[in-house]
């Protein structure tokens, strides 16, 4: 997914030159589906979330520090929005489609 969000704030003048920053968050979740009773009945499985954010900005420190706190901060969220929702989906289409046959009850 792509999304362009413009912050007027990080550009004064656009004859200036400019700069780009980019930040990025990885996480991930590993955890399992249990379809037993017992210890070992379960599906492992991991979801990693990755989120990158590029900012333009104006050259001097002052901005390029704040577009980078920013532009983490963007990418934290995203990533925050995100890795529930695909661990849940994930969760979901083990117990519907990948290994139906062990959750009859999902069915």
């Amino acid at each position: 997914m792509e999304q362009q969000i413009p912050i007027d704030s990080l550009r004064t003048d656009e004859n200036l030159p400019e700069a780009s920053i980019t930040a990025s968050v990885a996480r991930k979740i590993s955890d399992a589906v249990y379809y037993g009773s017992g210890e070992w009945d379960k599906i492992p499985f991991t979801v990693e979330i990755f989120s990158s954010v590029t900012l333009k900005c104006d050259q001097d420190v002052e901005t390029i520090r704040t577009a980078h706190n920013c532009a983490y901060d963007m990418a934290w969220d995203a990533s925050n929005e995100h890795i529930l929702k695909a661990t849940a989906g994930h969760m979901i289409d083990i117990k519907t489609r990948l290994c139906s046959g062990s959750f009859p009850e999902e069915g």
